[in-house]
């Protein structure tokens, strides 16, 4: 889990009291489910007095979950009751919706919009800043330490050296990590983790970070450096090599850099483009089946894409879907195809998931169902996109959406695709509807563990199934796109590390960085809502 912290501006909402301008707060609501908000606000900002135009330097806190839609309803009041903390009690001025993979997924990390009071009546604008923010399990330092030259000979032994990281609380000092001893004069350790919890335990901005370090004495070991290190300096600092003088001579060779994400890959820019493969198959409309909807108009292949690609399509910035059919024969043409773009009106372009789905259904008028089930063809289609992607360094990770209905016909060939996929940023995500019996899936999987893989390609799982029966009805909404895309922020992370890709740094606006000016406190499970 992520923790994720918002700073909000606003400007131009409406003077509301007679004799000087606005006191303006912000609470945070979160969607419970769809269409139903949580009755009491998870989060607020401080007030700002008199001001139109505030920066509220108050963070809003909260869990980051890629596989779910996180909504959430942002409401600027005017105070006038400032002894009540209720923001009923006080002047509505407007509120603002939005989603927090719509927030992240902008490339500047900048959202801009209108405060509106009722549809079409405008009360401002508000600006929404995000980044990760770490947690006690979420964000990690990487320590790299050494000597040179350390002064540890005398005339009758070699003495030993080592050090010690610790926490410092007003007056009380906490040994955080110690060393093994070294006997060596220029001594190198290995490196070693340290989570911002063991450094600072979410205490206060007065708290400190130091490093000691030690040459063992007969009686008491005799100090040779001392470095403190204020919060803020410490997170500054990270990335950077430090070399700490000792008295006499030799120097301590120090460097620490945080752990990498996956919302830093996102913050960098990093597109996670969908693209849809839809089963066309004859099963799909058989003795009662009717999975497309051709006759009901109910059609479980149009949730499914509606349920992921709302969630994706956050993360992509030009928003474009393609969607491809398998197993059917499209638009007057007699042979089968397993790899056909759809089109509606001459075009294939689908911007949004909503458009995608109206090039599903434009196609259900213009295929014939036939089969048999062969995945390879999409998947190869895919990987060749991703190879000139690859080549022209393009900053993408691909997932492909399969939603079949049966078993897979050319699980051989399908097999030796997936295995050669492995090497590009590629995750397939397959979604099974209706009641067929899906066991090769599973035999899927266990072929692609046992199989001998080339020397040149890196075991990779990129591959995920679920059964859309298997999720209760009225829960399906929150927990299909759960299941299907739990595993890809881990995958991508893989793909990163195999590849050593590191994120993006993207420039920031100027705004962005005058909301995140400050360093964020330590986190907090405790928010301050209500």
């Amino acid at each position: 889990m992520s923790v994720v912290e918002l700073r909000i501006a606003i400007k131009n909402i409406p003077t509301l009291d007679i004799l000087s301008q606005s006191d303006p707060q912000v609470f945070l609501f979160l969607q419970k489910s769809y269409g139903i908000w949580d009755k009491y606000p998870h989060c607020k900002t401080e007030i700002v007095k008199n001001n139109n135009n505030p920066k509220f330097a108050t963070p809003l806190i909260l869990d980051y979950h890629f596989e779910e839609l996180q909504r959430i309803k942002l409401i600027v009041v005017d105070v006038d009751k400032f002894d009540n903390p209720q923001w009923q009690a006080q002047e509505f001025v407007g509120e603002f919706i939005t989603d927090i993979g719509s927030i992240l997924g902008r490339q500047r990390g900048i959202m801009q919009g209108n405060l509106t009071r009722r549809v079409g009546e405008k009360r401002g604008e508000i600006i929404i800043a995000a980044r990760e923010v770490g947690n006690e399990n979420s964000r990690k330092y990487k320590f790299h330490i050494s000597g040179y030259n350390i002064p540890i000979s005398s005339f009758i032994t070699k003495k030993k050296t080592y050090y010690e990281i610790i926490r410092i609380t007003g007056e009380n000092e906490f040994s955080v990590y110690r060393s093994i001893s070294s006997s060596s004069k220029n001594p190198e350790w290995a490196p070693m983790w340290l989570s911002e919890n063991d450094l600072w335990n979410n205490v206060n901005d007065s708290d400190k970070i130091g490093f000691k370090y030690f040459r063992s004495e007969r009686k008491n070991p005799k100090l040779l450096c001392n470095k403190i290190w204020s919060i803020d300096d410490f997170i500054k600092n990270a990335g950077s090599l430090q070399r700490i003088i000792l008295e006499k001579h030799g120097e301590i060779r120090l460097s620490y850099k945080k752990e990498t994400t996956f919302l830093d890959y996102i913050e960098g820019g990093l597109e996670i483009q969908l693209s849809i493969a839809v089963d066309f198959t004859a099963s799909n409309f058989d003795r009662g089946i009717d999975l497309h909807g051709l006759k009901s108009k109910n059609s479980v292949y149009e949730r499914a894409m509606h349920l992921v690609g709302t969630i994706l399509e956050k993360y992509d910035s030009d928003g474009h879907i393609p969607v491809y059919g398998f197993g059917g024969e499209f638009y007057g043409n007699s042979t089968v195809s397993h790899n056909f773009l759809l089109k509606s009106d001459g075009s294939s372009h689908a911007t949004g998931i909503s458009r995608t789905i109206d090039i599903y259904k434009h196609c259900l008028q213009n295929v014939n169902l036939s089969g048999p089930t062969n995945f390879s063809p999409i998947i190869q289609t895919i990987s060749n996109n991703l190879k000139e992607l690859v080549s022209m360094q393009k900053n993408v990770y691909a997932i492909l959406l399969i939603i079949t209905d049966g078993i897979i016909s050319d699980l051989h060939n399908t097999i030796e695709t997936i295995m050669k996929a492995t090497i590009y940023p590629l995750s397939i995500v397959i979604v099974g509807v209706g009641n067929a019996n899906f066991s090769n899936m599973k035999l899927l999987a266990d072929e692609l563990l046992s199989r001998k893989w080339d020397v040149n390609l890196r075991p990779r799982d990129i591959v995920h199934f679920v059964r859309m029966n298997d999720f209760i009805r009225d829960k399906i909404n929150v927990d299909l796109p759960k299941a299907v895309l739990k595993e890809i922020p881990d995958q991508i992370m893989e793909y990163m590390k195999i590849h050593n890709i590191k994120p993006k740094s993207l420039k920031k606006s100027d705004l962005y960085n005058e909301l995140f000016s400050s360093s964020p406190p330590p986190y907090t499970s405790e928010n301050n809502s209500q």
